[in-house]
């Protein structure tokens, strides 16, 4: 499947956009052999909640940040800045460096001062490349995985509990009625 799509993670890490690649990532996968329903489900659902590259950016630029300026990295900050991430990174797939303004966001939630971003923004460039890449093989694997699951649910429930066509009876012609 790597194979099939690498090109689209490819155009998705030059354009730093996901969604640039969303209408043949789904023809792809489709050729592939996953079915159209699970992945014009599951791929668009991605782009929105599976953004699993940029959180982890944004977790581990957090954690640098934190570092950095001595905040607290205790295990209950750390949870709350990844809760904060995952809530505040969806929806910014189709936005190129919409990570800045989710990581001023979260870093301001635990304390951290908003300058501390402009030690990011060097490399964001190039680490936003990564990370829409990183979302796009994400998406596609989300989706390989749940039309495997639902082929095998499907193929379990088959020779049994499989609801049957209701019974309609035939359409019978009118009968004329004869004019005495």
């Amino acid at each position: 499947m790597l194979k099939s799509i690498g090109n689209l993670a490819g155009i998705a890490f030059v354009t730093r956009s996901s969604e640039s690649v969303l209408a043949p990532l789904m023809s792809r996968l489709e050729a592939f052999g996953l079915s159209r329903s699970t992945t014009s489900f599951v791929v668009p659902l991605g782009y929105s909640f599976n953004t699993d590259g940029s959180v982890l950016y944004q977790a581990a630029a957090l954690v640098f940040l934190a570092n950095a300026y001595g905040a607290d990295t205790s295990l209950p900050a750390l949870l709350l800045m990844v809760g904060v991430l995952v809530i505040l990174s969806k929806g910014m797939a189709g936005v190129a460096s919409a990570s800045v303004v989710v990581l001023i966001a979260a870093g301001n939630s635990v304390g951290l001062p908003a300058q501390g971003v402009a030690l990011l923004l060097g490399v964001d460039f190039i680490v936003d490349m990564a990370r829409t890449g990183v979302n796009v093989i994400g998406n596609s694997l989300a989706a390989a995985v749940v039309d495997s699951s639902e082929k095998r649910r499907e193929a379990k429930r088959g020779g049994r509990d499989t609801p049957r066509d209701p019974v309609v009876p035939e359409a019978t012609a009118p009968q004329k009625e004869t004019v005495q």
